[in-house]
Protein backbone atom coordinates (compact mmCIF):
# COMPACT_ATOMS: atom_id res chain seq x y z
CA UNK A 1 0.00 0.00 0.00
CA UNK A 2 2.82 2.32 0.75
CA UNK A 3 4.05 2.12 -2.59
CA UNK A 4 1.19 4.00 -3.73
CA UNK A 5 1.85 7.21 -1.64
CA UNK A 6 3.82 9.10 -4.04
CA UNK A 7 3.19 12.34 -2.08
CA UNK A 8 2.46 13.67 1.00
CA UNK A 9 -0.90 14.02 0.97
CA UNK A 10 -1.41 10.13 -0.56
CA UNK A 11 0.80 9.42 2.50
CA UNK A 12 -1.55 10.76 4.73
CA UNK A 13 -4.96 9.39 3.02
CA UNK A 14 -3.04 5.88 3.37
CA UNK A 15 -1.53 6.15 6.60
CA UNK A 16 -5.53 6.87 7.99
CA UNK A 17 -6.42 3.85 5.66
CA UNK A 18 -4.08 1.61 7.63
CA UNK A 19 -5.37 2.83 10.86
CA UNK A 20 -8.88 2.04 9.77
CA UNK A 21 -7.81 -1.58 8.83
CA UNK A 22 -6.29 -1.97 11.85
CA UNK A 23 -9.56 -1.58 13.74
CA UNK A 24 -10.70 -4.67 12.42
CA UNK A 25 -8.36 -6.79 14.50
CA UNK A 26 -10.08 -6.12 17.60
CA UNK A 27 -13.54 -6.03 16.49
CA UNK A 28 -13.28 -9.43 14.83
CA UNK A 29 -11.43 -10.88 17.97
CA UNK A 30 -14.18 -9.62 20.14
CA UNK A 31 -12.13 -7.28 22.19
CA UNK A 32 -12.54 -6.02 25.75
CA UNK A 33 -10.20 -3.39 25.43
CA UNK A 34 -11.22 -1.68 22.14
CA UNK A 35 -13.17 1.82 22.88
CA UNK A 36 -15.30 2.58 20.33
CA UNK A 37 -15.41 6.32 21.45
CA UNK A 38 -11.72 6.88 22.22
CA UNK A 39 -10.93 5.78 18.56
CA UNK A 40 -13.60 7.93 16.68
CA UNK A 41 -12.80 10.63 18.96
CA UNK A 42 -9.36 10.27 17.34
CA UNK A 43 -10.62 9.91 14.34
CA UNK A 44 -12.93 12.80 14.56
CA UNK A 45 -9.78 15.27 15.49
CA UNK A 46 -7.70 13.40 12.67
CA UNK A 47 -10.27 14.75 9.55
CA UNK A 48 -10.40 18.23 11.76
CA UNK A 49 -6.55 18.61 10.81
CA UNK A 50 -6.74 17.92 7.65
CA UNK A 51 -9.97 18.20 6.09
CA UNK A 52 -8.46 17.99 2.82
CA UNK A 53 -8.78 14.48 3.10
CA UNK A 54 -12.84 14.49 3.77
CA UNK A 55 -13.28 13.92 -0.19
CA UNK A 56 -12.34 11.36 -2.69
CA UNK A 57 -12.45 7.46 -2.31
CA UNK A 58 -8.83 7.35 -1.48
CA UNK A 59 -8.75 9.49 1.93
CA UNK A 60 -10.85 6.56 3.30
CA UNK A 61 -13.59 9.10 4.59
CA UNK A 62 -16.43 7.45 3.00
CA UNK A 63 -15.55 4.14 4.64
CA UNK A 64 -14.93 5.34 8.19
CA UNK A 65 -18.00 7.56 8.30
CA UNK A 66 -19.89 4.94 7.17
CA UNK A 67 -18.02 2.64 9.78
CA UNK A 68 -18.85 5.39 12.52
CA UNK A 69 -22.58 4.83 12.04
CA UNK A 70 -23.10 1.27 11.39
CA UNK A 71 -20.78 0.63 14.92
CA UNK A 72 -22.75 3.41 16.84
CA UNK A 73 -25.49 1.80 17.57
CA UNK A 74 -24.10 -1.34 18.62
CA UNK A 75 -21.54 -0.52 21.48
CA UNK A 76 -23.93 0.80 23.68
CA UNK A 77 -25.62 -1.36 26.56
CA UNK A 78 -26.59 -1.80 30.16
CA UNK A 79 -23.54 -3.58 30.95
CA UNK A 80 -21.23 -0.52 31.30
CA UNK A 81 -18.22 -2.48 31.99
CA UNK A 82 -18.38 -3.25 28.30
CA UNK A 83 -20.18 0.00 26.97
CA UNK A 84 -17.97 1.15 23.88
CA UNK A 85 -16.95 -2.31 22.77
CA UNK A 86 -18.17 -4.22 20.30
CA UNK A 87 -17.66 -7.70 21.92
CA UNK A 88 -21.83 -8.45 23.04
CA UNK A 89 -22.27 -7.57 19.33
CA UNK A 90 -19.88 -9.65 17.59
CA UNK A 91 -20.86 -12.21 20.13
CA UNK A 92 -24.46 -12.47 18.83
CA UNK A 93 -23.49 -12.14 15.31
CA UNK A 94 -21.23 -15.29 15.56
CA UNK A 95 -23.57 -17.25 17.02
CA UNK A 96 -26.25 -17.08 14.87
CA UNK A 97 -23.15 -17.39 12.01
CA UNK A 98 -22.38 -20.74 13.70
CA UNK A 99 -26.32 -21.57 13.82
CA UNK A 100 -27.62 -19.65 11.36
CA UNK A 101 -28.76 -23.42 9.08
CA UNK A 102 -31.20 -23.51 12.11
CA UNK A 103 -33.25 -20.35 11.01
CA UNK A 104 -33.92 -20.98 6.91
CA UNK A 105 -36.88 -22.49 7.63
CA UNK A 106 -40.26 -20.55 8.28
CA UNK A 107 -43.40 -21.84 10.24
CA UNK A 108 -44.92 -22.21 7.05
CA UNK A 109 -42.06 -24.59 5.49
CA UNK A 110 -40.38 -22.33 3.01
CA UNK A 111 -36.37 -21.51 3.11
CA UNK A 112 -34.27 -18.77 3.22
CA UNK A 113 -30.72 -18.10 2.86
CA UNK A 114 -28.61 -15.14 3.54
CA UNK A 115 -26.90 -14.42 -0.08
CA UNK A 116 -25.17 -11.07 1.81
CA UNK A 117 -23.64 -8.53 2.03
CA UNK A 118 -21.94 -10.71 4.33
CA UNK A 119 -19.08 -9.00 6.38
CA UNK A 120 -19.87 -8.65 9.74
CA UNK A 121 -16.68 -6.54 10.75
CA UNK A 122 -16.39 -4.32 7.68
CA UNK A 123 -20.82 -4.11 6.56
CA UNK A 124 -21.34 -0.72 7.25
CA UNK A 125 -24.99 -0.83 5.36
CA UNK A 126 -26.91 -0.58 8.29
CA UNK A 127 -30.40 -1.91 7.59
CA UNK A 128 -31.74 -3.02 3.86
CA UNK A 129 -34.72 -0.27 2.91
CA UNK A 130 -35.75 -2.21 -0.30
CA UNK A 131 -34.82 -4.45 -3.36
CA UNK A 132 -35.25 -4.26 -6.69
CA UNK A 133 -34.85 -7.22 -8.95
CA UNK A 134 -33.52 -6.13 -12.63
CA UNK A 135 -36.21 -8.34 -14.95
CA UNK A 136 -35.53 -6.12 -18.07
CA UNK A 137 -31.44 -6.10 -18.36
CA UNK A 138 -30.92 -9.59 -16.93
CA UNK A 139 -33.60 -12.62 -17.37
CA UNK A 140 -32.05 -15.02 -15.12
CA UNK A 141 -32.85 -12.48 -12.22
CA UNK A 142 -29.17 -12.70 -10.52
CA UNK A 143 -29.19 -8.74 -11.20
CA UNK A 144 -30.19 -7.27 -8.01
CA UNK A 145 -30.01 -3.64 -6.35
CA UNK A 146 -30.23 -3.05 -2.36
CA UNK A 147 -30.94 0.39 -0.71
CA UNK A 148 -29.88 0.92 2.63
CA UNK A 149 -30.90 3.57 5.18
CA UNK A 150 -26.93 4.70 5.75
CA UNK A 151 -24.60 3.43 2.87
CA UNK A 152 -26.13 3.81 -0.90
CA UNK A 153 -27.05 1.53 -3.39
CA UNK A 154 -25.48 -2.26 -3.58
CA UNK A 155 -25.64 -3.91 -6.46
CA UNK A 156 -24.98 -7.55 -7.37
CA UNK A 157 -24.75 -9.12 -10.85
CA UNK A 158 -24.38 -13.07 -9.66
CA UNK A 159 -27.33 -13.66 -7.77
CA UNK A 160 -25.82 -12.31 -4.30
CA UNK A 161 -22.70 -13.47 -4.58
CA UNK A 162 -20.89 -10.55 -4.88
CA UNK A 163 -21.68 -7.54 -3.99
CA UNK A 164 -20.56 -4.02 -4.80
CA UNK A 165 -21.25 -0.23 -3.78
CA UNK A 166 -22.70 2.34 -6.92
CA UNK A 167 -23.42 5.33 -5.15
CA UNK A 168 -20.59 6.31 -3.52
CA UNK A 169 -19.23 8.58 -6.30
CA UNK A 170 -21.66 11.17 -5.52
CA UNK A 171 -20.30 12.36 -2.53
CA UNK A 172 -22.39 11.65 0.24
CA UNK A 173 -21.37 8.40 2.57
CA UNK A 174 -24.26 8.09 4.58
CA UNK A 175 -26.70 8.05 1.46
CA UNK A 176 -30.47 6.49 2.57
CA UNK A 177 -32.15 5.02 -0.42
CA UNK A 178 -35.85 4.47 0.35
CA UNK A 179 -36.97 3.32 -2.89
CA UNK A 180 -35.62 1.82 -6.09
CA UNK A 181 -37.04 1.12 -8.93
CA UNK A 182 -36.49 0.33 -12.92
CA UNK A 183 -38.12 1.12 -16.38
CA UNK A 184 -40.17 -2.13 -17.05
CA UNK A 185 -39.63 -1.96 -20.73
CA UNK A 186 -35.75 -0.21 -21.17
CA UNK A 187 -32.82 -1.68 -19.90
CA UNK A 188 -30.55 -0.04 -17.65
CA UNK A 189 -33.03 2.66 -16.80
CA UNK A 190 -33.01 3.19 -12.69
CA UNK A 191 -34.55 5.34 -10.52
CA UNK A 192 -34.00 6.02 -6.57
CA UNK A 193 -35.33 7.69 -4.20
CA UNK A 194 -32.78 9.03 -0.84
CA UNK A 195 -33.57 9.74 2.33
CA UNK A 196 -32.66 7.85 5.53
CA UNK A 197 -33.13 8.17 9.15
CA UNK A 198 -32.90 5.89 12.35
CA UNK A 199 -35.26 3.06 12.63
CA UNK A 200 -37.55 4.53 10.26
CA UNK A 201 -38.85 7.69 12.49
CA UNK A 202 -39.85 10.64 10.66
CA UNK A 203 -38.78 13.61 12.45
CA UNK A 204 -36.78 15.97 10.72
CA UNK A 205 -33.57 15.67 13.08
CA UNK A 206 -33.10 12.36 11.93
CA UNK A 207 -33.99 12.20 7.89
CA UNK A 208 -32.23 13.64 5.27
CA UNK A 209 -31.94 13.60 1.89
CA UNK A 210 -30.32 14.67 -1.70
CA UNK A 211 -32.99 14.22 -4.20
CA UNK A 212 -33.89 11.80 -6.65
CA UNK A 213 -31.63 9.87 -8.18
CA UNK A 214 -31.83 8.99 -12.17
CA UNK A 215 -29.47 6.25 -14.03
CA UNK A 216 -29.10 5.64 -17.54
CA UNK A 217 -26.58 2.64 -17.26
CA UNK A 218 -27.71 0.03 -14.78
CA UNK A 219 -26.48 2.08 -11.94
CA UNK A 220 -23.20 3.12 -12.75
CA UNK A 221 -23.44 6.87 -13.06
CA UNK A 222 -26.42 9.07 -11.67
CA UNK A 223 -28.34 12.17 -12.10
CA UNK A 224 -30.08 14.05 -10.07
CA UNK A 225 -33.24 14.80 -11.19
CA UNK A 226 -34.94 16.54 -8.76
CA UNK A 227 -32.73 18.17 -6.36
CA UNK A 228 -33.55 18.82 -2.60
CA UNK A 229 -34.10 22.25 -1.26
CA UNK A 230 -31.76 21.94 2.50
CA UNK A 231 -34.40 22.45 5.13
CA UNK A 232 -37.54 21.69 3.29
CA UNK A 233 -38.17 18.62 1.00
CA UNK A 234 -35.64 16.12 2.77
CA UNK A 235 -36.97 12.63 1.63
CA UNK A 236 -38.41 10.50 -0.77
CA UNK A 237 -40.12 7.56 -0.02
CA UNK A 238 -41.35 6.02 -3.05
CA UNK A 239 -41.52 6.25 -7.01
CA UNK A 240 -44.25 4.99 -9.18
CA UNK A 241 -43.28 4.89 -12.76
CA UNK A 242 -46.78 3.94 -15.11
CA UNK A 243 -46.46 1.42 -17.01
CA UNK A 244 -48.47 3.02 -19.76
CA UNK A 245 -46.59 5.73 -20.29
CA UNK A 246 -43.14 5.40 -18.65
CA UNK A 247 -42.41 9.09 -18.86
CA UNK A 248 -44.85 9.95 -16.60
CA UNK A 249 -43.76 9.59 -12.91
CA UNK A 250 -44.87 9.92 -9.53
CA UNK A 251 -42.78 10.59 -6.29
CA UNK A 252 -43.99 10.84 -2.63
CA UNK A 253 -41.66 13.79 -1.73
CA UNK A 254 -42.03 14.21 2.63
CA UNK A 255 -46.29 15.08 2.43
CA UNK A 256 -46.23 15.68 -1.40
CA UNK A 257 -47.03 13.93 -4.65
CA UNK A 258 -44.95 15.13 -7.24
CA UNK A 259 -45.36 14.18 -11.17
CA UNK A 260 -43.25 14.22 -13.70
CA UNK A 261 -44.09 13.95 -17.47
CA UNK A 262 -40.75 13.97 -19.22
CA UNK A 263 -39.01 11.15 -17.51
CA UNK A 264 -38.35 13.34 -14.06
CA UNK A 265 -36.96 16.68 -16.41
CA UNK A 266 -39.39 18.60 -14.88
CA UNK A 267 -41.66 18.13 -12.20
CA UNK A 268 -45.28 19.59 -10.64
CA UNK A 269 -47.07 19.03 -7.31
CA UNK A 270 -50.11 17.36 -7.54
CA UNK A 271 -51.04 16.69 -4.00
CA UNK A 272 -50.49 18.67 -0.78
CA UNK A 273 -53.60 18.04 1.07
CA UNK A 274 -52.59 16.15 4.23
CA UNK A 275 -53.32 17.33 7.88
CA UNK A 276 -51.27 20.02 9.11
CA UNK A 277 -50.30 20.58 12.82
CA UNK A 278 -49.48 23.97 14.56
CA UNK A 279 -46.27 22.20 16.13
CA UNK A 280 -43.16 22.39 13.59
CA UNK A 281 -42.21 19.11 15.51
CA UNK A 282 -45.76 17.13 13.74
CA UNK A 283 -46.05 16.01 10.62
CA UNK A 284 -47.37 13.93 8.27
CA UNK A 285 -45.37 12.01 5.67
CA UNK A 286 -46.90 10.39 2.40
CA UNK A 287 -45.43 6.80 2.27
CA UNK A 288 -47.36 4.33 -0.08
CA UNK A 289 -48.39 4.79 -3.60
CA UNK A 290 -50.32 2.18 -5.69
CA UNK A 291 -51.67 2.83 -9.28
CA UNK A 292 -54.90 0.87 -10.25
CA UNK A 293 -53.48 -1.92 -12.42
CA UNK A 294 -55.70 -1.39 -15.96
CA UNK A 295 -56.61 2.08 -15.50
CA UNK A 296 -53.68 4.93 -15.11
CA UNK A 297 -55.81 7.60 -13.86
CA UNK A 298 -56.71 5.98 -10.64
CA UNK A 299 -54.27 6.43 -8.03
CA UNK A 300 -53.97 5.61 -4.07
CA UNK A 301 -51.59 7.27 -1.61
CA UNK A 302 -51.25 6.42 2.34
CA UNK A 303 -49.58 8.40 5.04
CA UNK A 304 -47.99 8.07 8.41
CA UNK A 305 -48.72 9.91 10.99
CA UNK A 306 -45.72 9.70 14.48
CA UNK A 307 -47.30 11.04 17.71
CA UNK A 308 -44.26 12.15 19.92
CA UNK A 309 -45.60 15.46 20.26
CA UNK A 310 -50.07 15.20 19.46
CA UNK A 311 -51.04 12.24 20.92
CA UNK A 312 -53.27 10.63 18.95
CA UNK A 313 -52.30 9.38 15.88
CA UNK A 314 -54.40 9.57 12.46
CA UNK A 315 -52.62 8.41 9.38
CA UNK A 316 -54.33 8.76 5.98
CA UNK A 317 -55.60 7.45 2.55
CA UNK A 318 -56.24 9.05 -0.48
CA UNK A 319 -57.75 8.49 -3.84
CA UNK A 320 -57.89 9.95 -7.20
CA UNK A 321 -59.55 9.15 -10.49
CA UNK A 322 -58.07 11.73 -13.03
CA UNK A 323 -54.01 11.10 -11.96
CA UNK A 324 -52.93 12.53 -15.57
CA UNK A 325 -55.30 15.69 -15.19
CA UNK A 326 -53.62 18.79 -15.30
CA UNK A 327 -54.98 19.19 -11.68
CA UNK A 328 -56.24 15.79 -10.18
CA UNK A 329 -58.93 16.16 -7.74
CA UNK A 330 -58.27 13.84 -4.28
CA UNK A 331 -60.88 12.21 -2.39
CA UNK A 332 -59.72 10.82 1.33
CA UNK A 333 -61.05 7.38 1.92
CA UNK A 334 -59.18 6.23 5.16
CA UNK A 335 -62.82 7.83 7.13
CA UNK A 336 -64.85 5.09 4.83
CA UNK A 337 -62.99 2.06 6.75
CA UNK A 338 -64.91 2.33 10.36
CA UNK A 339 -68.38 2.80 8.43
CA UNK A 340 -69.39 4.90 11.39
CA UNK A 341 -71.93 7.96 10.78
CA UNK A 342 -69.95 10.00 12.43
CA UNK A 343 -67.00 9.24 9.99
CA UNK A 344 -64.13 8.58 13.03
CA UNK A 345 -60.52 7.86 11.82
CA UNK A 346 -59.17 4.91 12.28
CA UNK A 347 -56.17 5.44 15.25
CA UNK A 348 -52.87 4.18 13.57
CA UNK A 349 -49.50 5.44 12.57
CA UNK A 350 -49.06 4.48 9.47
CA UNK A 351 -50.97 2.74 6.63
CA UNK A 352 -50.05 0.58 3.69
CA UNK A 353 -51.41 -0.52 0.04
CA UNK A 354 -51.76 -3.33 -2.35
CA UNK A 355 -53.03 -4.28 -5.62
CA UNK A 356 -52.88 -6.99 -7.46
CA UNK A 357 -53.44 -7.29 -12.00
CA UNK A 358 -55.72 -10.17 -10.53
CA UNK A 359 -57.98 -8.60 -9.51
CA UNK A 360 -57.95 -4.80 -11.32
CA UNK A 361 -60.74 -2.71 -9.61
CA UNK A 362 -59.35 -4.11 -6.21
CA UNK A 363 -57.22 -2.31 -3.25
CA UNK A 364 -56.03 -3.71 -0.25
CA UNK A 365 -55.02 -1.46 3.19
CA UNK A 366 -53.19 -2.64 6.39
CA UNK A 367 -52.58 -0.25 9.77
CA UNK A 368 -52.10 -1.38 13.08
CA UNK A 369 -54.64 -0.54 15.39
CA UNK A 370 -52.88 1.52 18.30
CA UNK A 371 -55.99 1.26 20.52
CA UNK A 372 -55.71 -2.69 20.52
CA UNK A 373 -52.79 -3.39 18.67
CA UNK A 374 -54.40 -5.47 16.37
CA UNK A 375 -53.85 -5.58 13.02
CA UNK A 376 -56.28 -4.58 10.43
CA UNK A 377 -56.78 -5.61 6.56
CA UNK A 378 -59.50 -4.28 4.18
CA UNK A 379 -60.18 -4.75 0.59
CA UNK A 380 -62.22 -3.00 -1.50
CA UNK A 381 -63.77 -4.47 -4.79
CA UNK A 382 -64.70 -1.19 -6.02
CA UNK A 383 -61.74 1.24 -6.00
CA UNK A 384 -62.16 2.23 -2.66
CA UNK A 385 -65.65 3.13 -2.78
CA UNK A 386 -66.56 0.60 -0.18
CA UNK A 387 -64.45 -1.09 2.07
CA UNK A 388 -64.78 -5.00 3.33
CA UNK A 389 -62.35 -5.76 6.98
CA UNK A 390 -60.98 -8.73 5.86
CA UNK A 391 -59.14 -10.03 9.00
CA UNK A 392 -58.25 -8.03 12.88
CA UNK A 393 -55.63 -10.15 14.88
CA UNK A 394 -52.38 -10.54 15.75
CA UNK A 395 -49.65 -11.36 13.45
CA UNK A 396 -45.64 -11.88 14.59
CA UNK A 397 -43.76 -10.29 12.56
CA UNK A 398 -42.75 -6.61 14.18
CA UNK A 399 -45.65 -5.10 12.03
CA UNK A 400 -46.18 -1.38 13.07
CA UNK A 401 -45.24 2.30 12.31
CA UNK A 402 -41.34 1.21 11.76
CA UNK A 403 -41.52 -1.77 9.35
CA UNK A 404 -44.98 -2.54 7.98
CA UNK A 405 -45.66 -4.04 4.09
CA UNK A 406 -48.28 -5.62 2.34
CA UNK A 407 -48.53 -7.55 -0.99
CA UNK A 408 -51.20 -9.34 -2.92
CA UNK A 409 -50.34 -12.01 -5.37
CA UNK A 410 -50.36 -11.09 -9.20
CA UNK A 411 -51.87 -14.18 -10.10
CA UNK A 412 -54.06 -15.41 -6.80
CA UNK A 413 -55.65 -12.64 -4.98
CA UNK A 414 -56.33 -14.95 -2.04
CA UNK A 415 -52.74 -14.92 -1.46
CA UNK A 416 -52.14 -12.06 1.06
CA UNK A 417 -48.13 -11.01 2.63
CA UNK A 418 -47.37 -9.06 5.41
CA UNK A 419 -44.28 -7.96 6.55
CA UNK A 420 -42.50 -6.13 9.16
CA UNK A 421 -39.20 -5.52 10.91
Amino acid sequence: MLQRCSHMKTLRSCGIRLALAAVFLPLFAGSQTFDYYAYTDSLDAWYQEHPELTTGQESGYMFYVRWKEFWRNRVYGSDTTRTGSPALWLEAIGRYHDERDNYTQTPFGSFWNQIGPDYPGEQLSGLVSCVFVDTVSDKTLNTIYIGSNTAGIWKTTNGGQDWFNITDQLGYPNLGIRDITGDPYEPGVLYAASGGNYMDRMDLLHGYGIGILKSWDGGYSWSNILPFVPGFLNQTFRILIDRHDTQRLYALVDSYVFRSVDGGSSWDTIFDSLQRYTDPRDRKYLRDIEMAPSNPDVLYIASDDWTDWHGTAVAEVWKTDNATAENPVWKRLDTLLLKRPDSVHMTTERYELAVSPADPDAVWVICNNKLTSKKMIWKSYDNGDNWHLRFTGWLDAGIDYHRIGLQVSPVDTGRIYCFGI
